[in-house]
């Protein structure tokens, strides 16, 4: 059946109006919520709001917007489609007699887009993941209120952005973007196994801490000893977090707040305290001797021209040597390195971290043997040694999918128009010596991704995507602009596309040859038929009238074109 745009966006005004009136409903947990603003509040009680029916609605509403959150788990034999009233009083009842019991979660092998290994998916149970979400509600409102704390008492300079309100990797991004033009050296940090390795006890202690309350503790620990579901054998879950599992990224947030803390106190906050002695720009020696001939050499011209004005070949021979001075001074730095402010930010998003310091090779080799400790010490996971890298800033390096670089621009003159007081018109040269960050898309991680999704072969050539065959060519066509577009607006902030240019020539020749094998013609006739952006037009049939949808392939000079929302609706769906 086909869901016109309208039908579809009166379905979403309706699930936001249903999702207002059930969070005005849920009161208990909108008064937890109040109170929890305070991040020295103490929680004595909190197992009742697992009693308020109202909790697991709102639970439902929330997860049942994203796509795949309800796919099938454990024991599921079908997708929950309607979760009302009656349903979660059920959950309600079972929880109030202590008859509630989590099932085990059930684990799949997804291939890593890198390496040739595979890393383990969590699916709970549709009603556990309900529960999950009830669950993750109360513990966001006690705990986000301190995440939101820590980022104001750092200034931003050492916080957590994964799976968090209105924070994306971008925001990430722009953090480092933002604060590590000073910085020299890039710590690159990874967690072996990090979801799977979270030690119950210390988490349970930590949660303790904020959470007096005995039956939700307990109920806590029911949920993460639940067990997993591998293949069909059973295995019990002494340590981790479900990797999947709703709850889990907050929960390893939580975990993970004290080495946040620890990363700012030991090595973010004495360098801004050692900051506070030192200037903003500094003149070093180098600068000042050449500066100092500059001036010399300029007033030797002035008097030269004033004494012997028709000596020309000594006025030649001084302004030469003028200029060449004025030009060793304009490629000489101006800043002494070694007095100015250095530059600390560390930023963390789920398991991934960076911290971006002024420093030597040998202190962040200290300081990584130090961070090192503090995990296996506190919190009882390691880091990857092969993942977690030592780089120089110019050299670059990768994070959630970008390509960072500090580009130590040498000093470049330029002349730049300008008036005097007398409203004269000057062109007077410019030095520019900025410190600028590069961020680029990390094109390797998405052809490994192009390469795994086959959408080519191993040699990165554009090959047809056989499991869309079964589609008509409109569909197909529209799927592949699907994806382009997503790549496209993910990257679309950073400065610098031109590595999207071979993803965009994949995904298009992909799709000229995916239609080419379906229709059992060569690629050329193709083009011929639909020209090389496949261009696709479908007739649909309406009680009274009918309309024409086209949708075409947009490469990455298109999309850059597009500055609207033109072909939005080329991304309707069916």
């Amino acid at each position: 059946m086909i869901k016109t745009s309208g039908m579809k966006k009166e379905r979403k005004q309706l699930l936001k109006q249903e999702q207002k009136r059930i969070q005005k409903l849920s009161k208990k947990l909108n008064y937890h919520t109040g109170r929890n603003k305070k991040t020295d509040h103490i929680n004595y009680k909190i197992f009742y709001l697992l009693h308020d029916p109202y909790t697991f609605v709102n639970a439902y509403g929330k997860i049942s917007k994203n796509q795949g959150a309800l796919t099938k788990g454990y024991e599921d034999e079908e997708p929950i489609k309607y979760f009302g009233l009656a349903n979660a009083e059920k959950i309600v009842k079972l929880i109030k007699s202590g008859q509630y019991k989590f099932k085990p979660v059930k684990r799949t092998w997804i291939p890593k887009s890198v390496k040739k290994t595979n890393r383990p998916i969590d699916v709970p149970n549709q009603t556990d993941r309900i529960v999950q979400e009830a669950i993750r509600g109360i513990l966001k409102a006690i705990y986000e209120p301190v995440f939101i704390e820590q980022g104001i008492k750092t200034n931003d300079l050492s916080n957590n952005y994964g799976f968090r309100p209105n924070l994306s990797t971008w925001s990430a991004i722009e953090k480092l973007e933002l604060y590590s033009k000073r910085c020299n050296t890039i710590i690159e940090g990874d967690i072996v196994s990090a979801y799977n390795n979270v030690d119950h006890n210390i988490l349970i202690d930590i949660l303790k801490q904020r959470i007096k309350d005995k039956k939700f503790i307990d109920f806590l620990k029911e949920m993460l000893k639940s067990g997993v579901m591998d293949d069909g054998r059973f295995e019990h879950s002494l340590n981790g977090t479900p990797q999947g599992g709703i709850i889990s990224p907050l929960l390893f947030n939580i975990y993970m707040l004290g080495f946040d803390q620890y990363i700012y106190e030991e090595f973010v906050a004495p360098i801004l305290e050692e900051n506070q002695h030192k200037l903003t720009t500094v003149e070093s020696k180098a600068y000042g001797r050449i500066r100092r001939k500059v001036n010399k050499s300029l007033i030797e011209l002035k008097e030269i021209k004033q004494k012997r004005p028709n000596d020309k070949k000594i006025i030649k021979k001084k302004l030469k040597e003028f200029k060449t001075l004025r030009n060793l001074r304009n490629e000489t730095p101006f800043s002494d390195v070694t007095r100015l402010k250095k530059g600390a930010v560390y930023v963390r998003y789920a398991d991934d971290w960076i911290l971006a310091l002024t420093c030597s090779k040998l202190e962040a080799e200290q300081i990584k043997t130090k961070i090192f400790e503090f995990l296996q010490n506190h919190r009882k996971i390691q880091l990857d040694e092969e993942k977690t890298k030592i780089t120089h800033a110019s050299k670059g390096y990768k994070f959630l999918g970008f390509e960072i670089r500090l580009n130590t621009i040498k000093p470049r003159i330029k002349r730049v128009l300008q008036r005097d007081k007398n409203g004269n018109y000057l062109r007077p040269l410019w030095r520019t010596t900025s410190r600028m960050i590069t961020i680029e898309p990390d094109s390797r991680r998405i052809l490994n991704r192009m390469k795994l999704l086959k959408f080519c072969n191993n040699e990165y050539e554009p090959r047809a995507k056989a499991a869309w065959l079964l589609y008509d060519e409109f569909q197909i066509v529209q799927k592949y602009v699907r994806i382009m577009r997503s790549i496209y607006n993910y990257y679309r902030p950073c400065g610098r596309l031109t590595r999207l240019t071979n993803i965009s020539y994949i995904l298009q020749y992909s799709c000229a040859k995916t239609l080419a094998r379906r229709k059992k013609m060569s690629v050329r006739n193709i083009f011929d038929e639909y020209t090389t952006r496949m261009k696709v037009s479908i007739t649909i049939r309406g009680t009274k009238k009918k309309t024409i949808r086209e949708v075409e392939f947009l490469t990455l000079t298109d999309l850059k074109k597009t500055k609207n929302d033109k072909y939005i609706k080329q991304l309707q769906t069916f």
